[in-house]
């Protein structure tokens, strides 16, 4: 018998599958045809080929993950975040249902952005960020509530925070997609809730909003970050 195994790569595989193999020329001599009926195969697990001068080697492999985990590597500290609409500086405040996320016309509060690298490497629409408010553990966090998406604030040590699975719902949603536009600006999108973005409301509250259609982007939904005297960039991880 023989079998012919050949490789393509994966762009090719809709033609490839489209094509007859390719068939083995035989040279032009007379041949006995053989039909195998009632055949089956036995694997020797105690190596077959002991007592043949066979040489064969060894091989390993690796699970393949194509769950997506991000790699913190640098934060940026004591910056402030802006309203581009408004003017206004996002704060943290406390009120009846907790801590709420707010605007400002003072700079009352500095932001911390942690930024990570995904694994596997691949094409996205922004950069993965962790939001935090300077010398705490309060982190942004983008959670579902009914049909909605909101905006809120949850605790957590970011020593904990140092490698985030898509698998886990409860630190993926702490993650946002930074893009940057022409101008400088910054957007942020949950990278839990695809298509939602952090965007001013009318209220002066900071809060959730549902993308728009392409080409479209309504303007409170950008923000700009602005570096304090102190502010500082901390490299955590070096990509190799």
């Amino acid at each position: 018998m023989r079998f012919s195994l050949t490789m393509v790569r994966e762009e090719d595989l809709e033609i490839a599958g489209n094509q007859e193999p390719p068939h083995p020329q035989f040279e032009d001599v007379n041949l006995l045809p053989v039909s195998m009926g009632d055949t089956s195969f036995l694997l020797d697990p105690d190596d077959p080929s002991h007592n043949c001068d066979c040489q064969y080697n060894e091989m390993e492999t690796d699970s393949a993950y194509s769950t997506a985990v991000v790699k913190l590597y640098a934060e940026r500290k004591d910056l402030f975040l802006k309203s581009f609409l408004l003017g206004k500086y996002v704060c943290p405040s406390i009120g009846p249902s907790g801590i709420q996320i707010l605007l400002e016309d003072t700079m009352s509060a500095k932001i911390s952005i942690y930024s990570y690298i995904i694994v596997p490497i691949k094409k996205q629409l922004g950069v993965p960020v962790l939001l935090n408010f300077t010398a705490t553990d309060n982190f942004f966090t983008c959670t579902k509530q009914a049909e909605k998406r909101i905006l809120t604030l949850a605790s957590c040590d970011i020593n904990k925070l140092q490698c985030i699975s898509a698998d886990d719902n409860e630190k993926w949603s702490l993650v946002f997609l930074m893009s940057k536009s022409a101008g400088g600006l910054y957007r942020f999108e949950s990278a839990l809730h695809s298509g939602w973005f952090i965007q001013i409301m009318d209220s002066d509250m900071v809060n959730m909003q549902k993308g728009y259609l392409p080409g479209y982007v309504k303007p409170n939904t950008f923000f700009s970050l602005i570096e304090s005297e102190t502010t500082e960039t901390i490299m955590r991880y070096k990509k190799s």
